[in-house]
């Protein structure tokens, strides 16, 4: 009786308990309080009727012939000792349904217990074999293998998206043994495999979702345009297609690809939330690759602008003393401008810390150095070093703590034109000064823009009211040669290159006051 295939629980004890409180109505209604042989009727008859089986409906029989009997043929005592039999066998009954429906509680309990554990052993077995993976084919190679494991004697698809997210290009096909796939790529006229198409267009919400859909189309929702529906009807009979599911490898609007699971048999039940934890898994796997390539080629980048950059750079890191305070720099890295700067290899500079390159006349490097860490500010200062005779610009800041960023450029050649123009304006301003003529330089417009000494002697105007005037004012126009003739004449005037050489190096001297094509006004009247 222990290997019969038992109803459920929910079904077998209520059944009991109503063929009880049917026999008790029974008992009552004919006057049969005699013979509680009756209460085991009715159970028997269900027992019959749940597990078709001959001894039951014996057993049956034989009760209501012995219940009858035993009210009309026996003694009182033989009755009683029937009764007795009849209630310890009713119990006995109902003690085993609730045991088995206890064991089968249990049971199944356990069964899902272990199909958890299971499921977590493969997702976790999936998961490991994914970090080795670093390009896509062998994500969906690892995704593949795995599927055919957990839904067998179903054909499985996967496709991988274009960069553009609008067409398919099928990579794995499994569940198909080699005849059967040479048969179908001769039916669709094509080969599978490595064959991009289109996304269809009711199917793009779909494949959104990161979730196991059933396709109620069948097979031919999975077709493109480009292949008949005849063709998919073809098949399906052909290689006996029966229920098509779809998920999407999808996450934060990003679409890797597709899975298509197709049952070659009727009934199949496949376990969803496996497959769609299998699929996130990969999504997860193809986004970290995508993701590590992208940071290899901005790597790339940065080391090519990093290393082509005019400008010198040193990454230091911090050395602290027994008081936590800046004493030393160690040199992390470095880009070639800065060897070139000092005319040194990186093998010499990496690793070394700053008092060891430095020599002492560069303290104020160091000191604002500190003042960098100190303040967790930027610096910026220009120095002289006696050690190479180079005038330089420095920047400091830090990128990250413990870490300090400097930037050095060479602004020796700016230094010395800035010293040049400031010795020529210098003569040129002695020359302007001490002339024993009246020097008067204005614009096109006529406003004066400088005076020398006997300009103001000759005029009677001190020097601040004459840059306040205009040249027309210490020469009015005469009627025969009016301003605006006079303003005219001077555009259209061309010294001679002799004179131009003049006029730019009072332009040089009166740069910050002089507007744009002074070099054409003419150096007095």
């Amino acid at each position: 009786m222990g290997s019969l295939k038992r109803p459920p629980a929910w079904l077998v004890i209520p059944g009991y308990i109503l063929a009880l409180a049917l026999t008790s109505w029974l008992i009552v209604r004919f006057r049969l309080i005699d013979s509680l042989l009756f209460l085991f009727i009715i159970p028997c008859v269900l027992s019959a009727l749940f597990y078709k089986r001959r001894v039951y409906w014996t057993l049956s029989i034989a009760l209501i012939i012995a219940s009858v009997w035993s009210t009309h043929k026996v003694s009182a005592n033989f009755a009683a000792s029937l009764n007795t039999i009849a209630v310890a066998s009713f119990s006995t009954l109902i003690m085993a349904e609730l045991m088995h429906a206890l064991t089968l509680a249990r049971t199944q309990a356990q069964t899902v217990q272990n199909r958890q554990t299971e499921e977590s052993q493969r997702l976790s077995e999936m998961g490991i074999a994914l970090l080795d993976c670093d390009h896509p084919e062998q994500v969906f190679a690892q995704l593949g293998a795995t599927l055919t494991q957990v839904a067998p004697n179903t054909i499985i698809v996967i496709n991988e998206t274009t960069p553009d997210q609008q067409h398919l290009v099928t990579r794995q096909l499994l569940g198909l043994e080699g005849t059967l796939f040479e048969q179908a790529e001769k039916l669709f006229g094509f080969k599978i495999v490595g064959r991009s198409a289109p996304i269809a267009t009711h199917l793009q919400e779909r494949f959104y979702q990161l979730r196991l859909l059933y396709l109620s189309e069948g097979f031919c929702a999975l077709l493109d345009d480009a292949v008949p529906q005849t063709v998919g009807k073809i098949a399906e009979k052909l290689f006996s297609l029966h229920d098509v599911y779809t998920i999407g490898i999808v996450g934060h609007g990003t679409l890797w690809g597709n899975v298509a699971l197709i049952t070659r048999q009727p009934g199949i039940e496949l376990p969803s939330h496996l497959i769609e934890s299998m699929v996130y898994q990969s999504f997860l796997a193809l986004s970290r690759i995508a993701m590590t390539r992208q940071l290899a080629i901005n790597e790339q980048k940065y080391r090519l602008l990093f290393q082509n950059l005019s400008t010198g750079f040193a990454l230091l890191e911090v050395i602290r003393d027994e008081k936590s305070m800046p004493a030393d720099y160690r040199v992390l890295e470095t880009n070639s401008a800065l060897w070139k700067i000092f005319q040194v290899p990186a093998e010499s500079v990496l690793g070394r810390t700053a008092h060891n390159l430095l020599p002492p006349t560069e303290s104020v490097w160091l000191e604002r150095f500190d003042e960098a860490i100190l303040t967790s500010g930027p610096v910026s200062f220009q120095t002289f070093s006696p050690a190479t005779q180079r005038w330089f610009e420095i920047s400091a800041y830090l990128p990250e703590p413990e870490r300090l960023a400097v930037m050095l450029s060479d602004i020796t050649d700016q230094k010395q034109a800035e010293e040049a123009l400031q010795q020529s304006e210098e003569r040129y301003r002695a020359v302007f000064d001490q002339s024993v003529e009246g020097i008067y330089m204005h614009d096109l417009d006529g406003a004066l823009l400088d005076v020398n000494h006997i300009a103001c002697l000759q005029s009677g105007y001190a020097r601040e009211e004459l840059l306040q005037m205009n040249v027309f004012d210490l020469h009015p126009a005469v009627p025969t040669n009016p301003a605006a003739d006079i303003l005219r004449q001077w555009r259209e005037w061309q010294p001679s290159p002799s004179k131009q050489a003049i006029n730019a190096g009072m332009a040089r001297f009166s740069r910050s006051r002089y507007p744009p094509g002074s070099s054409n006004t003419p150096d007095g009247i």
